[in-house]
Formats: structure tokens, sequence, C-alpha cells
């Protein structure tokens, strides 16, 4: 037994050491330290989230680099699982550029309305790249959330507002596919609603205890200032065609800073929303008949 033992042992062994050295990690080198790269980034003020409509076909993000004595193109990678984006082979920096733009080009009708779609676009070129070195303005690579939707100008409008304490003329848009009006104060910052056949007003917002919040100023004296629209107190008046949302104003410490003046209203300067009817309207009608 024991001898059975000992010769069944040995290869055993020495399939052990055989399938050790087979299973060593083997590591791929790192990259070298490139004290020459022009050190090439994405800006950080590029757009994270693009929302377009179907007749719009490319949208531009700005790319950068710190060191632009000379001329250079530079390699890019786009990461698409739809097959809907496309982007140059590379940015070509002239000598004494510092900022270029790449135009992503985008087939709207491989996208569905609504969905989002992710995508990422990278520095390709370990030349131009310290990957050792952070650039300060940006990142070597840019992720973008693209949205297709139907939201078009509705009308143009007077926007009054008991926060910024001002008017304005601007626009409002409508998507008839979510029957919903949204009003863009900024790239990223809207506030989107419907309205009904009498003019009540429903908010498209994730509901708090205070109401539908909006983030009117991203940095207010160290705050992020919030809107708190409530739907019981806001809604569209047919017969001065004015869209009337009020709200509560509320900071990072919770604490409601004014209960007065926060409103935002919007005079359609068009033919107004017409599917809300005036009281009056209704009556003459009913007359008439």
């Amino acid at each position: 037994m024991k001898k059975i033992f000992k010769f069944s042992v040995l290869p055993i062994l020495a399939l052990a050491v055989v399938a050790c050295g087979d299973d060593e990690i083997k590591r791929s080198e790192s990259p070298a330290f490139n004290e020459d790269a022009d050190q090439v980034f994405f800006y950080a003020e590029n757009p994270s989230t693009v929302e377009l409509l179907p007749s719009d076909s490319v949208f531009e993000l700005y790319v950068g680099r710190e060191v632009h004595a000379y001329a250079n193109d530079v390699k890019l990678k786009i990461v698409d699982n739809t097959g809907a984006f496309s982007i140059p082979s590379s940015v070509s920096f002239a000598a004494g550029d510092s900022i270029d733009t790449i135009q992503v080009w985008v087939d709207t009708k491989k996208l569905e309305f609504f969905k989002e779609y992710r995508i990422e676009v990278s520095i390709a070129d370990s030349k131009s790249v310290n990957p050792y070195v952070a650039a300060e303005e940006g990142v070597l690579s840019w992720a973008i959330n693209v949205i297709v939707s139907d939201f078009k100008k509705f009308d143009d409008v007077m926007v009054t507002s008991g926060w910024y304490e001002e008017s304005w003329e601007d626009e409002i848009l409508y998507s008839e596919i979510l029957d919903q009006f949204k009003y863009v104060f900024e790239p990223g910052c809207a506030i989107t609603f419907s309205v009904d056949t009498v003019g009540n007003i429903t908010f498209i917002a994730p509901k708090t205890n205070y109401g539908y919040p909006f983030d009117i100023a991203a940095d207010y004296y160290g705050y992020v200032v919030s809107l708190y629209f409530l739907p019981s107190s806001s809604g569209y008046d047919p017969k001065t065609k004015t869209i009337n949302l009020f709200a509560y104003i509320y900071g990072l410490d919770g604490e409601p800073w004014n209960y007065e003046n926060a409103y935002e209203s919007f005079e359609l300067l068009g033919d107004g929303i017409p599917w809300v009817k005036a009281e009056e309207e209704e009556e003459e009608s009913g007359g008439e008949e």
C-alpha cells in the first residue's frame, strides 16, 4: 500500500507544479511616464446630458490641451452600443491652439423617443497624455446621456420671476407625445409640467413633503436654492393667457427662506393654450344654443 501511495502521489505533485506555472499572473506593462505630452483632455464644462429633436444630427464637445506650442493630431474613440453615434477619428490642433471642438454625429432614427442612451468619448492617443498627471480643467474621457424628444417651441412667453425679481422674453416648449410643457432656464435646468382642460397644473418631478422641487440656483452664497412648487396654488389663467407657478423657496439648511413672492409666471404671447377655455366663452356659447 505504501508503494502504491508513493508512486500515485508523484505524478500528482508534478501536475500541481505545472499547473501553478500555467496560472502565473502575467501583468501588462504600465504606461510610460510621458513628460512631453500635450496633456489633452475633455473640458469639465461639456454637457453630461444632451436632448435632441428628431431633426437634429450633431452636437459638439470641447477638447483642450495644456501644452500647445506645436500642431498635433490626437486620436479619439467612442464607446457606443447603439451604432447611432460617430465621431472623427482624431482632433487636430493647430500650433498655438489650446482648444478645439469635435462633432458627435447622431442618427436619431436608430433611437427611441425619451429613452436615455449613454456614450463615452475618450482620448485614445497615449503619446498625447500623461496618465500619471491629471489635467487641471478636464478628464481623459467624457460620458454623455443622450435623449431624443419631440419638445418644440409652443409659444413666446414673457417670464416674470419672483426669485430673480425681473422679467424677460423667452419661449416655452411642448411635447405632443408626453402632453407636457417645458421651460428651460438654462441647459440642464428646466421645469416640466402638464395643463389639463380646466387649467390645473401637474408638475413632472418627484414629490416631497414640501412640494415639487426645482433647483433654480446651484450656488447662492453657499446654498443650493430650490423652488418647491405647489400645485394647489398654481394654474393657467385663460383670460390673461398666463401660467402661474407658485412655490416656497428652500436652501440646503432645509428651512424656508421666503413664503412671499415665490413664483414664476409665463404670459403666453400667442393664442394661449387652446384646450383651456375661459368661463365667459363657455357661457356665451351656451346662450347662443
